[in-house]
């Protein structure tokens, strides 16, 4: 399979960064997506009290952990909405729910991924 917002090279490079536990490599993907929903709640919490702090502490979570699982278009997007509420200082509601939609099809792709590993694995 293909995938639209992960990038398997940088995965790969993950699993080998964890000598080739690829349980420990399906279960840094699944932590990252279990706390998906907990770092949505936040960030919305933030958007709604109009927190760019709050705003850009949440983004450079989701940032760092989606770089280092290959969720490129993630990271690119994370990348940006930070820069963007760096420079203006103020927090883009539509732009933070485009956001979310990433995050979760990124998400179900990653799942999609930790399963076709397990199943490698066996």
């Amino acid at each position: 399979m293909t995938y639209v917002h992960i990038d398997e090279t940088t995965v790969s490079r993950l699993l080998r960064e964890l000598a080739d536990d690829v349980p420990a490599g399906v279960r840094f993907l699944t932590d990252f997506v279990a706390a998906w929903e907990g770092r949505v709640a936040r960030l919305l919490d933030a958007v709604e009290r109009e927190d760019p702090e709050d705003v850009t502490t949440v983004l450079l979570s989701i940032r760092t952990a989606s770089g280092m699982l290959g969720a490129r278009s993630l990271f690119s997007a994370a990348s940006d909405l930070q820069r963007q509420v760096a420079e203006t200082r103020q927090v883009d509601a539509p732009a933070i729910r485009r956001f979310v939609e990433l995050g979760t099809a990124s998400c179900l792709e990653l799942l999609d991924l930790a399963h076709r590993l397990e199943a490698a694995a066996v």
